[in-house]
């Protein structure tokens, strides 16, 4: 389906951040950030190769609220060792460019 966008939550899989690294990161899809927290901060290495390979131009902020709260949500993207620019992308710009807005 080369024409339609998808987007996979949670970080492309909830706590399979390994295969997401190895099978979807780099591939024509986005994810989003939703519902990964401090109890998964063994896998935040592994995050940051995503966001690496994967590109942050393709990553979208997510809360998954009320499931969590939407300030642990920023504070994993703020804690990720990724620069300033892909942050801002991850929080707004990609959003706003894949909404047209």
């Amino acid at each position: 389906f080369p024409k339609n966008i998808f987007v996979f939550a949670h970080f492309g899989g909830y706590r399979i951040f390994p295969e997401v690294l190895k099978y979807l990161a780099g591939e024509n899809c986005y994810f989003d950030t939703s519902f990964v927290s401090r109890a998964d901060s063994e896998f935040y290495p592994v995050l940051k190769n995503i966001v690496k390979k994967h590109g942050a131009d393709r990553l979208l902020f997510g809360s998954d609220t009320p499931w969590m709260y939407v300030e642990e949500s920023v504070r994993l993207i703020e804690s990720l060792d990724i620069k300033d620019a892909d942050k801002e992308r991850i929080f707004d710009t990609n959003a706003r460019r894949l909404l047209r807005l």
